[in-house]
């Protein structure tokens, strides 16, 4: 009887715990049991292989205009002989072609502006990953997101995030909005 355990029923003897210290005790254990598979599933679930970004990659704004992509400092880290895209490579990148217009005057995006929602959580080069399934949380000059044509790469960055949440949340909460301003 000395290494007996209610839980496990170590000697299949039935026993009923009256106290209502026992019965509280219990019902502790089993709740931190359940509680740590729970914990356990939540972290699986809270890391993604995000992929970078390649620089011969369709990258546009949600118009259709096209973001002129050069890697710099992501030049000594190649995908089949193409380099990754790193932070300050796609920060001020030019944007062409857009035909953006507003009340019938053109207000085209001209270059990225804000990256920051789409980084990697690792350095490369002192710098961060652009990452493809999050570049939607970056934004042109007058304010919209960028869209890319995904890409399978052999980059891929573990990224955690808060399940609850998921990555879109993530991505937002990271960035600050403003009112965009338009002249005419």
């Amino acid at each position: 009887m000395l290494n007996y355990s209610i839980i496990e029923n170590s000697l299949n003897i039935k026993l009923e715990c009256l106290s209502k210290q026992s019965l509280e005790y219990k019902d502790l254990i089993s709740n931190t049991l359940k509680e740590q598979k729970t914990t356990q599933v939540d972290k699986k679930q809270a890391i993604a292989k995000l992929h970078a970004l390649l620089e011969n990659q369709n990258l546009e704004c949600i118009h259709g205009g096209k973001v002129i992509l050069k890697s710099n400092k992501g030049k000594t880290f190649k995908d089949d002989g193409v380099p990754i895209m790193l932070e300050s490579d796609l920060l001020n990148s030019s944007i062409v072609a857009c035909p953006n217009t507003i009340a019938g005057v053109s207000v085209p995006c001209t270059k990225v502006v804000n990256v920051k929602g789409s980084l990697s959580q690792k350095k490369v080069n002192n710098e961060y990953v652009i990452l493809q399934e999050l570049i939607s949380a970056c934004k042109t000059d007058k304010g919209f997101a960028l869209k890319v044509s995904f890409t399978p790469t052999k980059f891929k960055f573990d990224h955690s995030f808060d399940p609850k949440e998921g990555l879109g949340e993530q991505s937002k909460n990271q960035i600050e909005l403003k009112e965009p301003i338009i002249r005419l």
